[in-house]
């Protein structure tokens, strides 16, 4: 399964890379979230969602398994006035 994993990795870093971010835009969140919820987003690629969820009060973590897209979402965030986010590169199968 770790090899599988590996070459997802590599397959997403070379489209993050070459293309650059693969989504556009931002998302529009349709539901309430309470005020300070920890909330995960699992796979946040180059931040389409956690930009949204960025202007919510809650506390946000969003992962990634590719370095690239994380470093796209950190991007947009500071385009848009995201407040601070928890973003980091990991597998989120590892998580638990």
């Amino acid at each position: 399964m770790q090899s599988q994993n590996f070459h997802y990795l590599q397959a997403w870093e070379r489209q993050y890379k070459k293309k650059g971010p693969l989504w556009r835009g931002t998302s529009k969140i349709e539901f309430e979230i309470p005020i300070n919820s920890k909330v995960l987003e699992l796979g946040c690629g180059n931040g389409k969602t956690t930009s949204a969820l960025s202007l919510m009060p809650i506390q946000l973590y969003a992962i990634d398994f590719s370095a690239k897209a994380v470093e796209q979402t950190k991007e947009l965030l500071e385009r848009i006035g995201g407040k601070a986010v928890e973003a980091r590169q990991m597998d989120g199968m590892k998580i638990g």
